[in-house]
């Protein structure tokens, strides 16, 4: 906009206008409408008075004219617009972290719960492979070269001989003294040692990383190297995530608020084995994380 105004004297759109004469505005925007009156298609000046330039900052000379706000005015004017430009990033903020923070966001490439430790190695996602079941081919072209289809194969035989089982437990209690959640694992017994006693075998609790679920290649490979060398694995999936139970903020992703508890519970349940189907309890000190 074109915008200066004087005592005696207003220009607007470029063109001079003296007290009575109509104004023909170039562009309106916040004009001081209080000392102007409209007579059909024209705009008339009542008074000798300064009109309100908004957005023009005080001593700021525009198109070679100078800007006529009064300090006040010209502070209010310039406070306005660095809060226009505060609400305009908050937004911009709010809207892209809204992604971060969306569970449904940060389900979209989730490993399918329900696939058992038996069928994984097949249906693994490992070095590039795509989910699902594969025949020794398959698996041997999309494997190369980071893995080598014996891998695979000799994964499949230690899962099929050593077996596993679907295990729920409580987590421990939310830092706000939030309730238990009913939280899902693979218990995956170890290569049994001689001489040792099942109970007296170290366990390990393997937890994926976020927004995943026990499932993950990552937690699955890991356990089947560590199951030949003596390990139980016990593999939770946090709240929300898997086959364990819905927190009290189910369309919420935390980033790690309440999964502790999880880890926790788990780590609680592998140390006492309350239902008996991991070997018996065993000592703090043989149960890693």
């Amino acid at each position: 906009f074109e915008c200066a105004a004087q005592r005696g004297r207003q220009v607007w759109g470029g063109e001079a206008a003296t007290p009575g004469e109509a104004l023909r505005p170039a562009f309106q925007l916040s004009v001081g409408y209080d000392y102007l009156h409209q007579e059909g298609h024209q705009f008339v000046k009542d008074e000798e008075r300064p009109i309100a330039c908004a957005l023009v900052c005080c001593g700021v000379e525009y198109c070679g004219v100078r800007s006529c706000c009064s300090p006040r005015c010209c502070c209010a004017s310039v406070c306005l617009s660095i809060l226009l430009l505060l609400c305009i990033l908050m937004g911009a903020l709010a809207y892209l972290g809204w992604d971060l923070v969306s569970m449904t966001g940060n389900k979209k490439n989730i490993q399918d719960p329900n696939i058992t430790p038996l069928d994984f190695p097949r249906y693994n996602s490992c070095a590039g492979c795509e989910s699902g079941y594969k025949t020794d081919q398959q698996l041997d072209q999309c494997l190369h070269p980071c893995l080598g289809t014996k891998y695979v194969l000799d994964w499949e035989a230690e899962a099929r001989k050593l077996g596993y089982k679907l295990v729920f437990f409580p987590s421990r209690r939310g830092p706000r003294g939030e309730p238990p959640v009913n939280i899902s694992a693979w218990w995956l017994p170890p290569e049994p040692r001689h001489g040792v006693l099942h109970k007296d075998q170290p366990r390990i609790v393997a937890l994926h990383g976020l927004a995943s679920n026990n499932n993950h290649c990552g937690v699955q490979a890991t356990c089947f190297l560590l199951r030949t060398m003596g390990f139980g694995c016990l593999t939770p999936s946090v709240r929300d995530f898997g086959l364990s139970g819905a927190s009290d903020h189910p369309g919420i992703f935390t980033w790690a608020y309440d999964y502790p508890m999880d880890l926790l519970g788990a780590w609680d349940y592998a140390v006492n084995d309350p239902d008996g189907v991991l070997g018996g309890a065993t000592t703090d000190d043989k149960v890693g994380i």
